[in-house]
């Protein structure tokens, strides 16, 4: 099933969010070429009906307290 999620970052010191991401795809069984990128205040990450597996690392450089849809 697809799924989105909408995360908003929101940074505890109250800078500017920094940080990286990577999502892990596969396709039926077969893995996919990680999606890797910068964090920002809000994003939106997709889990598309394709995609059997799915995993996210997120890798914040600052304290962040994350809010999910």
């Amino acid at each position: 099933m697809p799924v989105s999620w909408r995360v908003k970052f929101v940074s505890e010191s109250g800078g500017a969010i920094d940080g990286t991401y990577s999502e892990k795809r596969f396709l039926w069984l077969f893995p996919q070429a990680p999606t890797e990128g910068k964090l920002e205040a809000e994003m939106i990450f997709n889990r598309y009906w394709i995609n059997t597996f799915y995993s996210l690392k997120v890798c914040p450089a600052v304290d962040v307290i994350a809010e999910i849809d």
